[in-house]
């Protein structure tokens, strides 16, 4: 596996570890540290969702729908 595949993967678990401990800041860790931004963004974004359908998934059952609206 080439080096830079190893780079994106501990940095995307980095800021999505950071996501998971205060609830944001996963953007904001990952796209300065990835070299292309026209990668970076859409990485970053396809993480973000990924790991808040996971939370929803799991959580489904203790979300207000009502008080959401």
């Amino acid at each position: 596996m080439e080096l830079i595949y190893i780079y994106v993967f501990i940095v995307s678990f980095m800021a999505t570890l950071l996501r998971s401990t205060f609830g944001f800041g996963e953007s904001l860790v990952a796209v300065p540290l990835f070299i292309p931004l026209n990668i970076a963004v859409p990485l970053s974004v396809l993480i973000s969702i990924l790991v808040a359908l996971v939370v929803v998934v799991q959580d489904h059952r203790q979300i207000h729908f009502n008080s959401a609206k």
